[in-house]
């Protein structure tokens, strides 16, 4: 049913995202083929969109002996909107709907135009058809090529030119571009010699898209059941910068495709009427008072905490130390791995009994710069022994630490340097670490590093 089947969202083309000082919108009404069952039955619950389908089935009641409004209401199963006499009338009165109800949002056109059946719309909404004679052309039109597609054979014009001898084209109260002539509206447009050419001349979509881009429009509202001629429109605009959003979409929410076009088109400038789409004005109400929890939270003074040699006497500071000397050299590397495991698991806050991996590094164990400078002085207190400030870093595992410690304090084994992994100036670490470091680490460690060069 749909000229272009696939076409989804992606079709809703906006290429900038700022609000328009001069925005103008045009509306372009579609031809045959745009229709599907249901199609703004949505919208029936607007007052605007119902009373411009009423009237559309008055006029039309002059003619059908059905209804076109319980016509677009039908399920799929029960619809005829596949036949031409069913369609055009059903596409017309939804077209008229869709550009009384953007009206009435503020969304008001600057130029229209139409393609084929969708001239028709295009004219009465630019004043120069009546309602009735608009849906004159609609009845006729539809009739005539019903028949040809019954018989095989082209609509025969002369006859369309007759019965369309009463209507009286006005002068449009928008500019209005003909896709028969490709141009801007001329006088003696639309007279009843017109409609016959709209039906057997080609449709110069193209040429009345290029002069209206040429007048300085590039915003277009597709007034139709489904976007049929937006990636045409796309493509008919030098570099292709225009804008096209649908007013429907089949198959989706009525409502839905109309508001979310709307917001699109608020954003790039156009003026909305807020009242139309909330009637009920609100009001200001006072939010309840947050209740007051009764907490302190000032800062207060506190005094620095007392440090280890402030607390501890001088003899039991070095334990660790005495212990370590009156063990066997051999296993004075062993205790310093379990020691430094220990005071790990300690600023990890580890369970009784767990103890971290010794050759995983310190910073992929879970600590930070913080905790690894918290551990250096740790080992200082316990052993008594200057170190420098970036030791933990220098040494970022147990291991490597515990080699470094056994050859400082004493002169242990060839064993110790197994475990120191960096090169000879034992100051490469890696990026993992560098990424954790503070500004003062990283100062230290680059200014031994050039003191070791």
């Amino acid at each position: 049913m749909f000229a272009q089947e696939n076409l989804d969202e992606t079709s809703d083309f906006i290429w900038e995202n700022h609000r328009r000082q001069d925005a103008s919108v045009v509306f372009v009404f579609s031809g045959q083929g745009s229709q599907w069952p249901t199609m703004g039955r949505e919208l029936l619950a607007e007052s605007v969109f119902q009373a411009a389908c009423q009237e559309c089935d008055r006029e039309f009641r002059r003619y059908f002996n059905w209804s076109v409004l319980e016509e677009i209401q039908k399920p799929e199963a029960e619809s005829r909107l596949g036949e031409t006499a069913y369609a055009q009338p059903a596409i017309f009165t939804i077209q008229v709907a869709l550009a009384a109800l953007w009206r009435s949002w503020g969304i008001i056109p600057k130029a229209v135009v139409g393609y084929s059946l969708g001239e028709v719309a295009a004219a009465y909404v630019a004043d120069i058809l009546s309602l009735a004679d608009a849906v004159q052309i609609v009845f006729h039109r539809s009739q005539l090529m019903q028949e040809a597609i019954v018989r095989g054979k082209t609509a025969p014009q002369e006859e369309l030119i007759f019965v369309l001898q009463g209507i009286k084209p006005q002068e449009p109260s928008i500019p209005i571009f003909s896709t028969v002539t490709g141009s801007a509206y001329k006088i003696g447009d639309f007279d009843a010699s017109y409609w016959s050419m709209n039906i057997k001349e080609p449709v110069l979509f193209a040429q009345a898209i290029g002069a209206i881009t040429n007048e300085g429009y590039d915003i277009f509202v597709e007034i139709a059941p489904h976007p049929v001629l937006s990636q045409s429109i796309i493509q008919c605009v030098p570099e292709k910068k225009a804008i096209a959003l649908p007013s429907l979409r089949s198959n989706r929410s009525d409502r839905k495709v109309m508001l979310k076009s709307l917001g699109q088109l608020y954003t790039l400038g156009l003026p909305v009427n807020w009242f139309q789409l909330y009637p009920t004005p609100g009001r200001y109400i006072r939010p309840p008072s947050y209740p007051w929890q009764e907490q302190r939270y000032w800062f207060e003074e506190t005094h620095p905490l007392p440090t280890v040699q402030e607390i501890v006497p001088q003899q039991q500071q070095n334990s660790e130390l005495q212990q370590l000397q009156l063990i066997s050299k051999s296993d004075r590397l062993n205790f310093l791995i379990a020691h430094i495991q220990t005071e790990v698991a300690k600023i990890l806050g580890l369970s009784s009994g767990q103890l971290p991996d010794t050759k995983i590094g310190f910073f992929a164990m879970g600590m930070d710069s913080l905790m690894v400078v918290q551990l250096r002085d740790q080992l200082k207190t316990s052993f008594g022994h200057s170190l420098s400030a970036t030791v933990t870093f220098n040494y970022p595992n147990i291991e490597a630490l515990a080699g470094y410690l056994a050859k400082e304090i004493f002169s242990v084994s060839e064993e110790a340097d197994n475990f120191l992994i960096l090169n000879n100036n034992n100051l490469d670490v890696t990026a993992t670490m560098l990424e954790n470091f503070s500004e003062a680490e990283m100062e230290a460690l680059l200014l031994q590093k050039l003191q070791s060069i």
